[in-house]
C-alpha cells in the first residue's frame, strides 16, 4: 500500500485564492491523498464555495481566532488521529499553485530521505523567478535571507523552511510535537518548528525538482514600512500578533533558536530595530526621514 499524503492548507476570506490552489491539487498524479482545508471563520463565502466545488475536500472550521499557526496546528491534530507512521503531512499556503507532479515528487523524495523534512523551490508567480529555496539566518547580524540554488543538485541543505510546499513524515510530529500556536500564533512558527526538528536530528532539505508558484505580492514580504507612522501604527507593528515586527514573537524566537553566544547581541539588535521604528512616529519621523534616506544611500 502506498504512503498516504495529507495535503494541508488554511484560509480566511480567500475564496478565489483557495479555489485556485484546490484546482491544482485536484489534478495530482499521486492519488493516495486527502486534502484538508482549515477555514478560520471566513465570511466571504469561502467555506460554501469549497464544499460546493470540491465536496471531497475535508474542511475544518475555525472561529476566526486561530490565525495561521492555530489553523495549521488544528489540521495537524486532526490528521494525527488517523495517520499511520508511514504517512506524510504536506503543507502548502493558500496563495500557492503547483503542477500535477508536485505531490508525487515530494512523496518520492520523502520516501528516499527518510529522516528529513523536505521543502520546495518557491517561484514568484508574477516574475517566474526563484524567490527562495529555504532560509538561513546570520546570527551575527540577526538577518534572515532566502537561499537560492547555486549549483545543479537535486537536494539543498537549509536551516529553516516555511510551509509553502513542505512534506513532513508523521514521525516528526510524534517526536517534537505540533506547531507552537500558543507562543507564535501567526509568524515565525514555521521557522521555530524547523529549529526544533533540526535539534531532534532531522535534516532540512529543499527538493529543487519540486516547484511551488507563489503570489509573493500577497504575502507582505518586502513591504516597506512608511517613513512616517502614527503612534497607533507603532504599537501595532510591535505588539499586534499579526505583525512581522512583533517584538514578543522575535524575543521568543531568539530565545529558543539563537545560539547562546549570539543571544545578547540579537536581543540588542531587536531593541535597536524597535527604537528605529519609534523614530518614524509623527514629527520625529518628519525630522529623521531625510537623514535615513541619506544613510541608506551611503
Amino acid at each position: 500500500m502506498k504512503n498516504k499524503a495529507f495535503l494541508l492548507t488554511s484560509c480566511h476570506n480567500e475564496k478565489d485564492t483557495i479555489l485556485s490552489l484546490l484546482k491544482t491539487l485536484e489534478n495530482q498524479t499521486y492519488k493516495y491523498t486527502e486534502v484538508i482545508v482549515v477555514d478560520d471563520g471566513s465570511t466571504d463565502g469561502t467555506l460554501e464555495a469549497i464544499t460546493k466545488k470540491y465536496p471531497k475536500v475535508t474542511v475544518i472550521k475555525g472561529d476566526g481566532n486561530l490565525w495561521w499557526t492555530g489553523s495549521i496546528a488544528k489540521g495537524v491534530s486532526y490528521i494525527l488521529k488517523t495517520a499511520k507512521n508511514t504517512d506524510f503531512i504536506l503543507t502548502i499556503n493558500s496563495d500557492c499553485e503547483v503542477k500535477k507532479d508536485f505531490v508525487a515528487n515530494l512523496v518520492n523524495s520523502a520516501t528516499r530521505k527518510t529522516n528529513s523534512i523536505i521543502g520546495s523551490t518557491i517561484i514568484d508567480i508574477k516574475t517566474n523567478k526563484i524567490a527562495d529555496a529555504g532560509v538561513v539566518i546570520n546570527w551575527q547580524t540577526g538577518k534572515f535571507s532566502q537561499k537560492l540554488p547555486t549549483r545543479k543538485t537535486r537536494y539543498l541543505q537549509t536551516e529553516f523552511l516555511s510551509t509553502k510546499g513542505v512534506i513532513y513524515p508523521i514521525k516528526v510530529f510524534k517526536k517534537i510535537g505540533n506547531f507552537n500556536y500558543k507562543q507564535l500564533p501567526h509568524y515565525l512558527s514555521d521557522y521555530e518548528f524547523s529549529c526544533r526538528a533540526r535539534k531532534a536530528g532531522f535534516s532540512l532539505l529543499v527538493d529543487t525538482h519540486s516547484k511551488v508558484s507563489n503570489h509573493i505580492d500577497r504575502t507582505g514580504i518586502g513591504n516597506k514600512i512608511p517613513d512616517i507612522i502614527s503612534i497607533k501604527d507603532f504599537i501595532n507593528l510591535l505588539f499586534s500578533r499579526k505583525s512581522r515586527q512583533n517584538i514578543i514573537d522575535h524575543f521568543y524566537f531568539i530565545n529558543v533558536c539563537c545560539p547562546l553566544k549570539f543571544k545578547p547581541k540579537n536581543y540588542l539588535i531587536l531593541l535597536i530595530k524597535s527604537f528605529y521604528l519609534f523614530t518614524n512616529i509623527g514629527f520625529i519621523g518628519k525630522i529623521t526621514a531625510p537623514l535615513k534616506k541619506k544613510i541608506n544611500q551611503v
